[in-house]
């Protein structure tokens, strides 16, 4: 690829698809690679619905 960006997102729970502990380091390492000093990462969490409802009974 060989570009560098100042922000890169990852969306729709799509993170959840890495598999290992050992994946997501390597995945959020290439993404940091590509990233240009001060950039930013926006990870959207991979939450199952037992999760989501939890956390709405807490509000």
């Amino acid at each position: 690829m060989g570009k560098t960006y100042d922000v890169i997102t990852c969306l729709f729970s799509s993170i959840g698809y890495v598999k290992t502990l050992s994946k997501l380091n390597q995945t959020v390492a290439c993404m940091d690679h590509h990233l240009l000093p001060g950039g930013h990462l926006i990870f959207e969490p991979w939450l199952t619905q037992v999760l989501w409802v939890l956390r709405a009974q807490k509000q």
